[in-house]
């Protein structure tokens, strides 16, 4: 398991288009899974709501996450 973390709470081996996208950057199943639901809830919330100062910043987050997980 490579983040013990989030242990237990995703299935492995899940694909999907998002997850192809970053299977190159983010080897990790669960952390993969996390930024894919940061990014489809970002998604819902901006076709709900607009461009907000929020969903800019969780833009930011969800960025920062992938460059911190990312294998270099």
């Amino acid at each position: 398991m490579c983040c013990p973390a989030v242990q237990g709470r995703f299935k492995s081996g899940a694909t999907n288009a998002f997850g192809n996208h970053i299977d190159g950057a983010v080897r990790c199943d669960q952390l993969r899974r996390l930024l894919y639901e940061l990014d489809m809830n970002l998604l819902a919330l901006r076709q709900q709501h607009g461009e907000s100062v929020e969903t800019t910043a969780l833009m930011g987050t969800y960025h920062n996450l992938l460059r911190m997980w990312a294998d270099t």
